[in-house]
């Protein structure tokens, strides 16, 4: 009876338990259901939403932990935390059981690659991503992806790209935020391929849907371009006018990108209006924020609009200055576009030749395929059955040994230039950019170097391509020779190499390019037939961080100014840069 009564307890308390747990779960449910609702229109209450979900006990339901964690990643790209979208990311799009969680957090994490200008992974990602969400049933996720490709498409300048997804969405009855974003990106793309398609009534209508979204950012970036189109029409007062309405509405966003473009813009039609002061100010305040920008539009923008104001006045000695600061920015910005090309065809290199694995690899798994079928027609007789076993097993590890092979000799390919074996320019500047900020966080000194072989196009027009690819490569193998571990070369683009030197001044660095240019001229390529000997020679550019920061962009520009230095000097030979010093009342 005792027993009886125990027992019923028991059941009662675990009923009561059961009922808790299941009321809990409810009580999550309902708050991620209201953080998600805030993400749009109230970025700043959202992030604080899902910073108390994380405060919280961990839901012990799967499904729940994975929303939570597609959650951060949003807050995390809300807060521009780039890296802890990639890190909270990865494992969800790897291995989230819900096939939306897993789209999602793929989608969230190319945007964020876009953001930190990893374009060829992001393209890696992406291609992939939008072959996968064509098998799914739910419209709105399929629109979700084309968003995100739109986006990345218009970041990496290939605008007709973006505009084709963007259209994608609006024909595919998206809901009021969607068409937003959605007529939001294809008004950008526009406005940078054919803006004489677009009118005040286009943007008008694609205000109203942001307005009923809620979405101030997006209403934010409509309005610049509208701006933006407008002064191209020529109607520059309109245009400032739409700015000098809208620039509260740009602060309160606290998008630093948007803030500092407008602020830029803002500032070149003030001093076209002759309002020094307020272009100036305008001008030093796009600065600040451009620091913090993967674009250097805005940093271009102010530096024009200071050197215009400092000619004007009159200041030969202030209009230097800002001349030297404006060639800096002038040649980062068109190296930037340079790179956005360049990371396109390398990530449509990339999956073309992934797509041709993937074709070997099927019909590969069609030949494997037929053996078996062979082997299961005459499994009666073991001789033939043993002999086609073997057969199988070996030609299975002939095949898996040849794909290793080609894996390797993929990734291979992925950083190293296919002709010289040195550094790809994309593995370069991910590598370089990566030491210079731990050098920058302990002050240690680096030092670049760049150079380009003389007259090579010469050897071209003169001794054909297979002898100017013969000259490259010997020049690779006398570069390889100088290499460390803590010292790398890089082929930017043609007969441009590249070298960071780490713990270098630009004493060390000169050093290094002297052994340099010695190693190249004595390179040697011998030709067939008694033809006389290939020779070549090669002009330097040496830069160090203590001229000009840590910035790889402004070491690239600033070493390109000391090569055509030393080109124009008569070639074969390196010349340091020389940056004239801005006092720090005009520093960003």
């Amino acid at each position: 009876m005792r027993l009886a009564r125990l027992a019923l307890v028991f059941a009662v308390l675990c009923a009561v338990h059961a009922g808790s747990v299941r009321a809990t779960d409810a009580e999550f449910e309902k708050a991620m259901v209201e953080a998600q609702q805030m993400r749009r229109s109230q970025p700043l209450a959202f992030v604080a939403a899902v910073e108390a979900l994380q405060q919280r006990p961990t839901p012990p339901d799967r499904r729940q932990r994975e929303q939570l964690g597609l959650l951060r990643v949003h807050a995390a790209m809300i807060q521009s935390r780039f890296g802890d979208v990639l890190h909270i990311g990865a494992p969800l799009a790897e291995s989230a059981e819900d096939p939306a969680v897993r789209i999602l957090a793929s989608a969230v994490m190319v945007n964020a690659l876009s953001n930190t200008r990893d374009f060829v992974e992001g393209q890696r990602r992406l291609d992939p991503l939008l072959v996968e969400v064509e098998a799914q049933p739910d419209a709105g996720l399929r629109r979700y992806v084309w968003m995100v490709a739109a986006l990345f498409y218009n970041q990496l300048a290939q605008y007709d790209a973006g505009l084709r997804y963007a259209d994608r969405v609006l024909a595919h009855q998206p809901d009021e935020a969607e068409r937003c974003a959605a007529n939001q990106l294809s008004i950008e793309a526009r406005l940078n391929r054919r803006p004489g398609t677009l009118s005040l009534d286009v943007f008008e209508q694609a205000r109203a849907y942001c307005v009923t979204a809620k979405w101030p950012a997006m209403q934010g970036l409509l309005d610049l371009n509208k701006a933006r189109w407008l002064a191209l029409q020529g109607q520059r007062n309109e245009a400032m006018a739409v700015l000098d309405a809208h620039l509260p509405e740009f602060q309160a966003t606290g998008s630093p990108r948007l803030i500092a473009e407008a602020r830029a813009q803002r500032g070149e039609w003030l001093r076209e209006q002759g309002k020094f002061s307020e272009a100036e100010k305008e001008a030093r305040s796009a600065m600040a924020l451009s620091s913090e920008l993967p674009s250097g539009l805005a940093l271009l923008m102010a530096r024009r609009t200071l050197y215009e104001i400092a000619l004007a006045r009159g200041d030969d000695a202030l209009a230097l200055r800002q001349l030297q600061a404006l060639m800096v920015a002038d040649r980062a910005y068109l190296q930037e576009l340079v790179t956005l090309q360049e990371a396109y065809q390398d990530g449509r290199d990339e999956s073309l030749s992934r797509e041709h694995e993937l074709a070997l690899m099927a019909q590969r798994n069609t030949e494997l395929d037929l053996q078996s079928r062979a082997a299961a027609v005459f499994n009666t007789r073991s001789q033939f059955l043993l002999a086609l076993l073997v057969l199988g097993l070996g030609s299975a590890g002939v095949w898996a040994w040849r794909a290793r092979r080609g894996q390797r000799r993929m990734r291979y390919l992925a950083h190293h230039d296919a002709l010289t074996g040195l550094w790809t320019r994309q593995q370069f500047s991910l590598q370089a950019s990566a030491v210079l900020a731990r050098a920058e966080g302990s002050n240690r000194p680096m030092a670049l170097v760049l150079f380009d072989l003389d007259h090579f196009s010469r050897v071209n027009s003169e001794h054909g391509h297979a002898s100017g690819d013969a000259l490259l490569q010997a020049v690779a193998e006398a570069l390889k020779g100088l290499e460390s571990e803590t010292m790398r070369f890089g082929r930017m683009g043609g007969e441009e190499f590249a070298c960071l030197v780490h713990g270098a001044g630009l004493d060390e660095g000169l050093t290094l390019a002297e052994r340099c240019r010695a190693a190249i001229a004595a390179t040697v390529v011998e030709r067939e037939g008694g033809l006389l000997p290939l020779r070549i020679t090669a002009s330097f550019g040496v830069v160090s961080t203590a001229i000009a920061g840590y910035r790889l962009r402004d070491l690239l520009a600033n070493a390109d100014q000391a090569l055509y230095r030393a080109k124009n000097a008569g070639r074969n030979r390196v010349s340091a840069a020389i940056v004239v010093a801005v006092p720090e009342a005009e520093k960003a």
